[in-house]
């Protein structure tokens, strides 16, 4: 199961829903930090900071609901969804636009079977089974 976390207040709900659809699965839960891409260097040193900045950005956004996401005797994995800056910030950020084949590369990495994310749906979470 993979729980997107964009850091926004929804993502406690998020954490709460993946943590009983993973105890539901018997899967373990894996925390996706979305965070906003600063775009491509080709400079070794920036190429550097731009990663220690994710991995500092992904531990901050998961810790806050780790506790959340981990049960007894299984921690949650973190990962690092670098996404377009307009899926974490400005008026329009909205998970939606996270590029759905990432979410799906990632899901697929983690051998997950079913994403949750924040969703401006009626029903508020969108619980979606992959395509893998």
């Amino acid at each position: 199961m993979v729980a997107v976390l964009t850091g926004q207040p929804t993502d406690l709900a998020v954490a709460v829903h993946g943590a009983a659809c993973a105890a539901a699965t018997g899967g373990y839960p894996v925390a996706a930090a979305a965070v906003a891409s600063s775009g491509f260097s080709i400079n070794p040193v920036l190429h550097q900071a731009r990663a220690d900045r994710y991995t500092a950005q992904s531990a901050a956004i998961v810790a806050r609901v780790a506790s959340l996401l981990a049960r007894p005797g299984l921690v949650c994995r973190r990962a690092t969804l670098v996404v377009p800056r307009r899926a974490t910030t400005g008026p329009g950020a909205s998970i939606a636009s996270v590029p759905a084949g990432r979410l799906l590369a990632l899901a697929r990495r983690h051998g997950a079977s079913i994403r949750c994310t924040a969703s401006h749906t009626p029903h508020g979470m969108n619980r979606e089974k992959s395509a893998t």
